[in-house]
């Protein structure tokens, strides 16, 4: 499954992945594309920020779904 994480200036980065890959594994693939570290990432679904540990499955994320890609120093 492909998820958009929509980031700053209109960028927007494409992430393959499964529904049982975790929040952190998915900033690792999103850390290949941006080159931000990912400690200095927060990805957020609405007004959610996601917790690493979880899942996309359980975040009900699907294919095609986009989440927020907030970056900070």
């Amino acid at each position: 499954m492909i998820v958009v994480l929509n980031a700053r200036f209109e960028t927007k980065v494409r992430v393959e992945c499964e529904p049982d890959t975790t929040i952190k594994q998915l900033k690792e693939k999103a850390k290949i594309e941006t080159g931000t570290p990912c400690e200095k990432m927060k990805i957020r679904k609405w007004w959610t920020t996601l917790d690493d540990n979880k899942t996309l499955r359980y975040y009900r994320i699907r294919d095609g779904d986009g989440l927020d890609l907030y970056t900070y120093n």
